[in-house]
Parts: structure tokens; sequence; C-alpha cells
């Protein structure tokens, strides 16, 4: 790896910055990836515990990982690895194109329906990805409130608001999953997926990933297409035959009803997110968040 002269901040999500520190002898970026606040300590291990065991795929692409620093070496926990190089794909949502909004959707089912397998036992779990969504009750209830009092632009008040809240307790009241534990990505929104320069996607930000219930996955399918082709694009590559569909298939219904509801859920975190000024630099995200529940509230 050649060393840059000075390091340079790529990006900050909510829990690392990203710095790029050096180039391969191909071109392709490295990054160092650094938490910096304490949650992001815990997810970053997350992450480094995923990718060291994530099997290369012609539906996706993940950063490679290529060295670790521990949680009790000086400065750590850390990590280098490869930087994906294309286009954020909630920044391509923005330009608000039909033929744009679809592809992202459709990779995304493509990829999740090969990511979505019986997991590994050793594979990290989260307490807040593939959980029953009736687990994390009290986030919701708090996020929710915050939309409500202070009004939302673009015609998302509280009658729209009680609407999705309906889309939110259907889910909740769906039978649970009962199928083997998945391998999730955790956090697949469309500020974590890139449009590569070869066409294909790009996942990032792993730090969430867990194994359950593929329903939290799911519902970000709806960010992406609020419609839902991409689900129905899921479940069309899932008929293929592969480990764990009978169970994904076992109850479509439901589990629809339940990504629904988390995509609600995490529409709604977005935006009180952005309300407490917590996510500056997600606005393109934010939007995908509104643009849902201005499709669900009418």
């Amino acid at each position: 790896m050649r060393r840059v002269a000075e390091p340079v901040l790529l990006g900050r999500g909510w829990d690392n910055d990203m710095w790029h520190v050096g180039t391969l002898d191909d071109g392709t970026r490295v990054v160092l990836r650094r938490p910096y606040r304490e949650l992001g300590r815990w997810a970053l291990q997350q992450e480094i515990a995923a990718l060291r065991t994530m099997v290369p795929c012609a539906e996706f692409a993940t950063p490679q990982l290529l060295a670790v620093l521990g949680e009790d070496e000086p400065a750590g926990p850390a990590s280098l690895m490869t930087w994906l190089e294309g286009e954020v794909v909630a920044d391509v949502l923005q330009r608000r194109d039909a033929g744009e909004a679809s592809r992202p959707a459709r990779l995304l089912a493509g990829a999740l329906a090969q990511l979505h397998r019986p997991a590994p036992a050793e594979h990290p779990r989260s307490p807040y990805r593939g959980v029953p969504l009736a687990s994390r009750p009290g986030r919701t209830e708090s996020d929710l409130a915050a939309l409500r009092e202070r009004p939302q632009p673009e015609g998302l008040g509280a009658e729209q608001l009680a609407r999705v809240e309906e889309i939110l307790r259907r889910g909740l009241d769906a039978a649970p999953w009962r199928g083997p534990d998945l391998l999730l990505h955790g956090d697949p929104h469309p500020a974590n997926l890139v449009m590569l320069r070869d066409g294909r996607l790009g996942m990032i930000d792993w730090g969430d990933t867990s194994a359950g219930d593929p329903a939290s996955d799911l519902a970000q399918l709806f960010l992406l297409d609020p419609g839902g082709d991409g689900l129905a694009a899921y479940l069309d590559a899932v008929r293929g035959g592969r480990a764990g569909s009978a169970a994904v298939l076992a109850d479509v219904a439901a589990l629809e009803a339940r990504s629904r509801a988390w995509a609600v859920r995490f529409a709604v975190m977005i935006l009180a997110h952005a309300l407490r000024g917590e996510a500056d630099a997600q606005a393109p995200l934010a939007q995908c968040a509104r643009n849902l529940l201005l499709a669900w509230s009418v």
C-alpha cells in the first residue's frame, strides 16, 4: 500500500469516521475506519467479525478487510479496509427518476435474497436487528412523539402519521418469524448502499449485522421503493430455491406486514434524528424516509 501524504476525511456516519490513508497497487483507495462515539466501538467490532467471514458473492460487493486494531490496542478499535468507489444510492434517489429508483431496489432485492441464509452459530448478533419489533417499543414511540410535536413539511401532519401508525400496528400484530436465524446485513438503508462503477451494488457499514427475522432488512426495500416492487423481486429471487427459502415463503403476508412495520420504524427514526440535528450529513436519507411516509399516508 502506498500511503497518502496527509489523511483525508472521506465520510462520517452516525458511528465512524472514514479516512483515506493509502492506495493499493491497482488504484483502490484504502480507508481507516474509526469510531467517534462509544456505541461505534461495539458496532465496528461487529462489522469486523462479519467481514472476516464474508464469502465473496456475485450479487453484491463488500469492503475488503485489510487489517485490524483490536479494542485493547492503542487507538483501537479501528479497521483498515478498501473503499467502494461509486455513488451512494440515497444520492441516486434524489434525482427522482423512476428508472434510477427501481434499479437499486432490484439490486438490493437480489443481494438480500443471496445473503439471507441460515447464519453460522458464530455470526455476530445484535439486540436491535432481526428481533421482534415489539421488543423495541420505547424509541419508536418517542420518535413519533417528536414528529407530532414539530410540524413536518410536504403534508406530513398528525393525520398522515396516524395512517402510518396503523401500518406499524399491523406489523406488530402479525405472526412472528418461525424460521431459522438468517444472516442479516442489519442496516441496508440507501446511505449504506453504493452503485458501483461496474454496475453492481456495494453494501457498506456492517456494524448492525445480525441473525434472525429478515423483516428488518427487507424494510429497507421500501425506502428504495415504497410501492413494493423491491419486495416482490426479493420473493421471486427466493423462490429460485436456496437454504432458508421455505421459511421466508411460509407466511408471505406476515413477512410483508412485519417488513412494512420496520420500514415505518426506520423512517420515523431517521426523521427524528434529523429533527434533533443528529444527521446533518444524511439529508438525502431523510428525504427517502419522508417520501416513504408520504406515499403510505394517502
